[in-house]
């Protein structure tokens, strides 16, 4: 009845001990088994195993807030890197008539996936601990967050996976490919399609690198330490190559053109700060006028030193007045037994809409005189 007649289609939880309630377990879209008894036989209806209820205020509210942000943080990432490196490839296409040559080999395209780009993204994952538990703990009301920021889920994708890595490509791009194709060496040397390749490929395994650091929480100082190992592997890969000849361009005597002449130094050093600024404010001012989330809002509030601060604040800002009405009528809109004190919620004359705030539970009045 919750998942199919509620409003805005709830996420459900259901927790039981498998003996008379497997099927809920299965049907609600978390099942929590509980395992009390010694010697019963768990029957593995739910999703999650717990041995005590006094887990699962943490197991909700700090694990199940921190996975879930952090899978949403993957998933926006990867889709990142893919448009970083593949957009230059599309748009160089225009460049060479459609001529099918390749900007960047097909070797540096794997090891971007599966190496340069690969180690920090796995420590996000792996090590950092998301929000702090004491804070999540202490306002519990965060936990609404979840089913607010569900309404912004598409956008939030649009600006992180799609917008972002289109503005960050074409300034590496363009900027890249004019500032090199415009540089000369001491001895006159105009440059070539590597050197403007290798600009733009550092440029993207760098931006790339870089901006994972916006989505760690506590292990800022770990995240440093792992992009100076991916761009230290960068460099070991480049040594490589120019002695055992992987592929045709020789990368060793490319990167000393680009270093050796000062434009396109310039151009790499403005490209990173140009990125840079660009996802600054996307996360500043786009995701914190439009998509601010709760624990944010509490930060500028400097809740964690306002005695004051209680989850009455964070409700007030996240809920708008409840009508119990339109909730009770898409609940027992199929019932031909309606009890007295939901037809007084469903009838016009009941104005539910006073909402009483507690530290954990809401309190609805209406005219009715129920509470």
């Amino acid at each position: 009845m919750v998942r199919d007649r509620f409003p805005d289609e709830p996420i459900t939880l259901a927790i039981g001990d498998g003996l008379n309630d497997a099927l809920m377990m299965r049907e609600a879209h978390v099942g929590i088994e509980l395992h009390t008894r010694e010697g019963y036989l768990p029957c593995y209806a739910g999703d999650i195993q717990i041995a005590s209820l006094k887990v699962l205020k943490h197991l909700l509210l700090v694990n199940g807030r921190n996975i879930s942000n952090k899978i949403e943080s993957i998933i926006y990432y990867l889709f990142y890197c893919g448009c970083l490196l593949t957009l230059p490839i599309f748009f160089y296409n225009f460049f060479a008539n459609f001529t099918a040559t390749a900007i960047f080999d097909s070797l540096s395209v794997f090891l971007y996936t599966f190496w340069f780009t690969l180690i920090p993204i796995v420590i996000y994952g792996s090590f950092d601990g998301g929000m702090h538990p004491y804070i999540l703990t202490t306002y519990p009301a965060l936990y609404i967050d979840g089913k607010r920021q569900k309404n912004f889920r598409w956008k939030q994708f649009f600006i992180s996976s799609m917008a972002e890595p289109i503005i960050h490509t074409l300034l590496i791009f363009f900027i890249g490919l004019f500032a090199v194709s415009n540089s000369l060496s001491k001895d006159g040397k105009t440059d070539s399609l590597g050197m403007s390749a290798l600009v733009m490929y550092y440029s993207i395994v760098v931006v790339a690198n870089i901006r994972v650091y916006w989505y760690y929480n506590q292990k800022k100082l770990l995240c440093l330490m792992f992009l100076v190992l991916s761009m230290v592997s960068l460099i070991i890969w480049i040594i490589v190559e120019e002695n055992a000849h992987f592929v045709d361009s020789n990368y060793g005597n490319e990167t000393e053109n680009i270093f050796e002449r000062g434009s396109t130094l310039l151009c790499l050093i403005y490209l990173l700060f140009a990125c840079g600024a660009v996802s600054y404010m996307i996360k500043h001012f786009i995701y914190g006028k439009f998509f601010q989330t709760l624990y944010d809002w509490g930060s500028e509030q400097d809740a964690a030193q306002d005695p004051f601060f209680k989850n009455t604040n964070i409700l007030r800002r996240a809920y708008e007045p409840l009508q119990l009405g339109e909730i009770a009528k898409s609940c027992y809109k199929s019932s031909e037994f309606i009890d007295p004190t939901i037809q007084n919620l469903i009838s016009a004359d009941a104005k539910a809409n006073e909402m009483n705030f507690n530290k954990f539970t809401l309190k609805f009045k209406g005219s009715a005189g129920i509470e």
